[in-house]
């Protein structure tokens, strides 16, 4: 980034309303109190909204109805990268009159490919590869060839040919039914998601986002740190790496982990076909290093009751076909019963899957920057956190779980699970808040007295 950044600086280029006939364009920048933009790792598409101080009845004359675009350009000066994206309106809340001549209201606009998707059925069934029919189905009923931007969507490959029924859901329903289906080639867990951020549509496993490389760092009351526990040099360390405020979202519930599987978990794969079972199971302790992870170590102590376990209190039923003799073979063709010839195969990684998505609320923070146009979902970012002490030992090092005792170039890692970009136009100023999560730690969970000849 440009040595002549400033904090809480952007450069909002556009912001268009545009008509539903396509013709008329009005730039609204002047109107504007505050804008969001929103993104969300675990949300189908996009959503802003805008807060309006009206004096000229733009709702009345332009007029919104519904069928309104709004055209959004933004950027932090000091980046190359640039948020550009056209949303569509569909409600208007928060309408007051300030004076009788003057009002305000918030226009809250999504992606164009949900209000499609609100009045679209699949009813056909698709046979493919989960990355080809996602986007086969996408194609089919977001596509618009009058559109000179049409999203793309971004996959990663499928292991295996599935058979799905739309059965009257609706199409991202159906492709969220697609993903959950899908085994990953690469990635045992398949905790694939299909998601929307500022540039593409994307159908990826966490795993995979999981283990690309961090983009960018950032600090958080850094200069506390001693210089030789440092990952950089004091005089390095960027304004806008900078964080001015965090706060945790989630962090330690053992009741809720015990509830989603984060511990243990059992399933009972059911064959109806020839009336025979098979049971598997998922234990913390012996398949946490089957995912990937934002830290080395284990968020359980060694000696932590949950490892003992004995009862399984997250259990699942799944019906498939789990034997496969010569007398089925013979007769189960893709051509008499696709389904059958193509059954789901979520017996394989079902349990894996849930603990991986349940281990993201191991750390959850709400991370709060200078506007950064360049931070998307699915990013990895490195934050370095001190230790909240006044102990001479503890003081001056970042936090153990979080940062590991030295903060090495492997540590600190977070996901970015939601993004969102504001502008406020009274302060001028432009912010980014983070949504990131950590699924392990960087030092293991460990007792001071184990710890202390570390230091």
């Amino acid at each position: 980034m440009a040595t002549d950044f400033r904090l809480f600086d952007h450069h909002l280029e556009t912001v268009a309303l545009v008509d539903y006939r396509r013709e008329a364009i009005v730039d609204i920048k002047t109107m504007l109190v505050e804008i969001d933009i929103f993104e969300d790792l675990f949300s189908n598409t996009l959503s802003a909204s805008l807060v309006i101080n009206d004096a000229n009845g733009l709702i009345e004359r332009f007029p919104i109805v519904g069928d309104e675009y709004v055209i959004i350009n933004l950027k932090t000066p000091t980046l190359d990268e640039t948020i550009d994206i056209a949303l569509k309106v569909y409600k208007i809340t928060d309408r007051k009159y300030t004076t009788e001549k003057n009002q305000t209201y918030t226009i809250h606009l999504t992606s164009d490919e949900m209000t499609k998707d609100m009045i679209s059925v699949v009813d056909e069934p698709y046979t493919g590869y989960a990355h080809d029919v996602i986007r086969n189905v996408f194609k089919r009923y977001f596509f618009n060839p009058a559109r000179a931007d049409n999203p793309e969507v971004v996959t990663s490959p499928a292991a295996y040919i599935q058979h799905d029924i739309g059965v009257g859901r609706q199409p991202l329903e159906f492709i969220n039914h697609v993903a959950n289906e899908a085994q990953s080639i690469e990635y045992p867990a398949s905790n694939f998601l299909f998601y929307q951020d500022r540039d593409n549509y994307n159908f990826v496993t966490v795993d995979e986002l999981i283990s690309r490389e961090p983009i960018d760092k950032f600090y958080f009351a850094d200069q506390a740190v001693e210089p030789d526990r440092h990952v950089m040099d004091a005089d390095r360390v960027e304004e806008y790496q900078k964080i001015i405020g965090m706060s945790y979202e989630s962090n330690l519930d053992t009741l809720r982990a015990l509830d989603e599987g984060y511990y243990s978990s059992s399933m009972l794969t059911i064959d109806p076909f020839t009336k025979t079972t098979s049971a598997s199971t998922y234990q913390y302790e012996r398949d946490f290093y089957k995912t990937k992870r934002l830290g080395k170590y284990s968020a359980v102590s060694e000696r932590s009751d949950y490892n003992a376990a004995t009862s399984v209190p997250h259990e699942k039923f799944i019906a498939s076909r789990i034997n496969n003799n010569d007398w089925i073979s013979s007769r189960i063709t893709a051509d008499n019963d696709r389904s059958r010839f193509f059954p789901t195969r979520r017996q394989n990684f079902a349990l894996l899957q849930q603990a991986a998505f349940t281990q993201l609320n191991t750390a959850r923070l709400n991370v709060h920057l200078s506007g950064n146009s360049k931070l998307k979902v699915g990013d990895v970012i490195q934050i370095y956190i001190p230790m909240v002490s006044y102990d001479d030992d503890y003081s001056k090092i970042y936090n153990l779980f979080f940062s590991g005792d030295h903060g090495g170039e492997n540590s600190a890692k977070f996901l970015i699970t939601s993004v969102n970009n504001r502008v406020n136009f009274g302060a001028n100023e432009y912010t980014t808040t983070l949504e990131v999560v950590k699924n392990a730690f960087d030092e293991p969970a460990i007792s001071e007295a184990e710890r202390f000849n570390d230091f």
